[in-house]
């Protein structure tokens, strides 16, 4: 799911009946031989939903350059920023028409399962997804909804959003279960729909006690946090409820490009934390932590860290070749740094660490 547009995502991959797409459409082949600007146009609105661009790309002098060359002819009525978003938007919203005949011709039941997102400019949004098993005992599923959250994200408020959702898709009789995580929200959520669903279709299936999935993944997250926190390898502080769902996509790579936000926080004294009731030194993790604080609070220290780093291995080097024993040098590597609240990249920060260990 792309991150601008994800619904937009959505419909374009079902639109040209990608793997996972449960409806079936048509993939019209061009050839060289047979260009068609609509077809062209078409592609060029795939790019930019699934590339995550912006709908003003296909007015950048190079892009514009780019395709002229290749299609004279396109020179003078090259589409433009608000043609191209025009056409994603009619494109959606054609397949949420389609969407909505499937759903309502299939004959089984759905799960549907709900999250929040706010985006970078501070949008709040609650997506709604649907999954089911066809005929043929295949899972499927697709994005219902990506509604923007006005007001206080309140477990009614979400409840109205969802209520709405599957009412203009007519698929309020077919709500067998609901998934979301394990924030007190969701609880009221659960009541309100129920109370929404009962009363506004009295002929759904829904059951509120019984419907209610909370996600594993989530309860997962809560237990790994607790044992951090029990070891102290977090501050007390930290809300282990703060939940990242792609936590485990998380790659060293990406772990790798996590900085000390704050310079002034990695220059604190071990003196200072000692005194700091949530934070405990005798903590081995913290204690990592509070290094890789310092090496990644600058490009300079990363550097000198490193340049360290390989003379400690030149000079263990030339000692195993004093005492001819073999020595394979390893390949210098900077510290990570974790997030409390993606585990994953912790695990990834003490890897990192039992690299630099002279205990092999």
């Amino acid at each position: 799911m792309a991150n601008k547009h994800p619904a937009i995502w959505n419909a374009a991959e079902q639109a040209e009946g990608k793997p996972g797409s449960f409806l079936d459409t048509t993939n019209t082949m061009v050839t060289t031989s047979s260009f068609n600007i609509d077809e062209f146009y078409k592609r060029v609105t795939q790019w930019i939903v699934t590339g995550d661009q912006a709908f003003t790309q296909v007015e950048n002098k190079q892009f514009q350059n780019m395709i002229f060359y290749l299609r004279p002819a396109l020179e003078d009525h090259f589409v433009k920023a608000n043609g191209i978003r025009n056409r994603v938007f009619n494109h959606a919203s054609a397949i949420r028409q389609q969407t909505k005949e499937y759903l309502n011709d299939m004959s089984g039941l759905l799960a549907i399962a709900c999250d929040g997102w706010t985006s970078p400019n501070k949008i709040a949004f609650l997506a709604i997804t649907a999954s089911w098993i066809t005929k043929g005992w295949s899972l499927k599923e697709t994005l219902l909804d990506f509604v923007e959250l006005k007001g206080a994200h309140s477990g009614e408020n979400m409840a109205h959003a969802v209520t709405n959702t599957v009412a203009e898709l007519g698929i309020s009789d077919k709500i067998l279960a609901l998934v979301s995580d394990n924030a007190t929200n969701n609880d009221t959520l659960i009541r309100h729909l129920s109370s929404n669903l009962q009363g506004t279709f009295p002929h759904s299936r829904w059951n509120g006690l019984e419907a209610h999935i909370r996600c594993l993944a989530h309860i997962i997250h809560l237990a790994v946090m607790s044992l951090l926190r029990g070891v102290k390898a977090v501050p007390a502080s930290t809300n282990v409820r703060d939940f990242n769902h792609n936590d485990h996509t998380l790659t060293i790579e990406e772990a790798e490009l996590i900085v000390s936000d704050d310079n002034l926080e990695a220059l604190k004294s071990d003196e200072h934390e000692l005194a700091d009731p949530l934070v405990d030194l005798r903590s081995g993790i913290e204690k990592i932590r509070k290094i890789a604080q310092i090496v990644r609070s600058s490009p300079q220290r990363m550097e000198f860290f490193k340049t360290i780093a390989g003379r400690i291995e030149e000079d263990n080097e030339r000692h195993a070749k004093a005492k001819g024993e073999p020595y394979t040098k390893r390949l210098i590597k900077n510290l990570i740094l974790d997030i409390v609240t993606r585990w994953c990249s912790t695990f990834y920060m003490l890897e990192r660490a039992l690299e630099f260990s002279e205990v092999s």
